[in-house]
């Protein structure tokens, strides 16, 4: 908890500049500052510190959309994914709704489909909440022909597990 703090805080002092913004991504410490400020928001986001994990997964937002090139496009959809997530987790499904499609957007221009997979589970998830149970249907079928595709069996459990539910 506060030992991961405290050394996600000492690496943004080192590698942000004085007004607070980080390297180019596109460096290794740019990629340092976006692995550690990625985890200190999963955490948040675990701990149940929502606007913590959001002013995190925003900070990382804003820099990826000001950076060129498909892995920050791949980064950027992962990060949408999160701020969706985020969203749910505070019962926002409009919101969350709306993160998962860009993230989709970027994934399929990206002919991302372990990313496209995920938006299309999630996106099922945000139907079930809302108790469209055709959505929901329909958005994890999507998810499954994906996942059994690349052979997944991880997520092809977990896409059953949400069909066994909406039949139930």
């Amino acid at each position: 908890g506060e030992e991961a703090r405290a050394s996600v805080d000492r690496c943004r002092e080192l590698l942000e500049d004085r007004q607070g913004r980080p390297p180019g991504l596109e460096t290794p410490a740019g990629a340092l500052w976006l692995f550690m400020v990625g985890s200190q928001a999963d955490r948040f986001r675990g701990m149940g510190a929502l606007d913590e994990a959001e002013a995190e997964h925003d900070a990382i937002r804003q820099s990826l959309e000001k950076t060129d090139g498909d892995a920050a496009q791949r980064h950027l959809a992962a990060t949408y994914h999160q701020l969706g997530w985020v969203s749910q987790d505070r019962g926002d499904l409009s919101g969350a709704e709306t993160w998962y499609h860009k993230s989709l957007e970027i994934n399929e221009s990206l002919e991302n489909r372990p990313g496209m997979a995920a938006n299309y589970h999630q996106l099922g998830m945000v139907s079930q909440d809302r108790g469209d149970l055709t959505g929901t249907e329909t958005w994890y079928r999507k998810s499954l022909e994906i996942t059994e595709s690349l052979g997944n069996r991880p997520g092809m459990a977990q896409t059953y597990h949400g069909l066994g539910t909406v039949s139930q």
